[in-house]
């Protein structure tokens, strides 16, 4: 019996023996599988990046639509867009324009395919937007700053049938084609408040030039600043009299200045000392000027 109980405990030995070896393997294979994981990630497609299959092009030769179709799966995974997939062509996604040479996301139609939550910031990198319709949906919440900035080819906005709360900046009316109105009476938004412009030195920014008139001073270039003066000279055949005040922004020495007549509305006149034309100085001012004057537009 002795001999007998000395072969089991020998045996269950050598059992525990393959045991903790096989253990001791296992543990080495799943440490070798751990340290092989982030390999295995790297090579699986960011489900929040396209790919040159999603894009139709390399991700390298078409960088802006890279962006714009990264931008657009972000979105989607904030407002829980269907029928957005890095597995399907982007020119084949509902309500996704492609435009442009090289081609960029030129327009974007959410409206109606019922949305909630607020206007996620990623749809203000998508620069070669010309028409967004996020009409009829559940939206709310105030319309962001940086919705103001959408970019300059804008043409068509569409926003009304949501919940928006708070006021609406005045330059989203820039677009050709927006129903500003008809959420502003069905939400009764009013306009954002611009502020005066003051005298002396500007910093960027969107001002109200007088009581009609508001621009959009640069944040870079030359530094400016307002001035008003008086002005009075003749008017016509009849040589009439015309006398009023001129609003000026000008060069930090008043070199040159872009002036504006209060009583010609949205018209403007330069007014270049001797000596200054032709300057580094002068050219630089002329840029900014120029954009000023493209920025004016009337009090909403």
């Amino acid at each position: 019996m002795a001999a007998w109980m000395r072969g089991k405990r020998a045996r269950l030995g050598a059992l525990a023996a393959v045991c903790a070896a096989v253990l001791a393997l296992a543990v080495t294979l799943g440490l070798t599988q751990r340290d092989d994981a982030p390999d295995a990630t790297a090579a699986t497609a960011n489900p929040l990046t396209c790919t040159a299959r999603t894009l139709g092009v390399p991700r390298a030769s078409n960088p802006g639509l890279a962006a714009d179709c990264d931008a657009l799966l972000a979105i989607k995974s904030t407002l829980r867009v269907s029928g957005w997939s890095a597995g399907s062509a982007l020119r084949s996604w509902r309500g996704v324009t492609l435009g442009g040479a090289p081609e960029r996301v030129a327009g974007l139609d959410l409206s109606d395919n019922r949305l909630t939550g607020s206007i996620p910031t990623q749809l203000g990198t998508l620069t070669a937007l010309t028409a967004l319709d996020l009409s009829g949906n559940m939206l709310g919440g105030a319309l962001p700053a940086w919705l103001r900035d959408l970019p300059p080819t804008l043409a068509t906005l569409h926003l009304a049938g949501n919940a928006f709360t708070g006021c609406i900046d005045e330059r989203l009316r820039l677009a050709e084609t927006n129903d500003l109105a008809t959420l502003m009476a069905a939400r009764r938004l009013s306009w954002c408040p611009v502020a005066a412009m003051p005298d002396g030195e500007l910093t960027g920014g969107t001002y109200q030039i007088d009581d009609t008139l508001i621009v959009d001073v640069p944040a870079m270039g030359p530094r400016v600043k307002r001035y008003e003066t008086y002005y009075s000279e003749p008017n016509g055949p009849d040589a009439v009299t015309d006398s009023g005040v001129w609003h000026c922004l000008s060069d930090m020495a008043e070199q040159e200045a872009l002036c504006m007549d209060e009583s010609w509305g949205q018209s403007y006149r330069y007014r270049i000392n001797e000596g200054v034309s032709g300057t580094g100085e002068t050219a630089g001012l002329r840029i900014v000027f120029d954009k000023i004057e493209a920025s004016a537009r009337a009090e909403p």
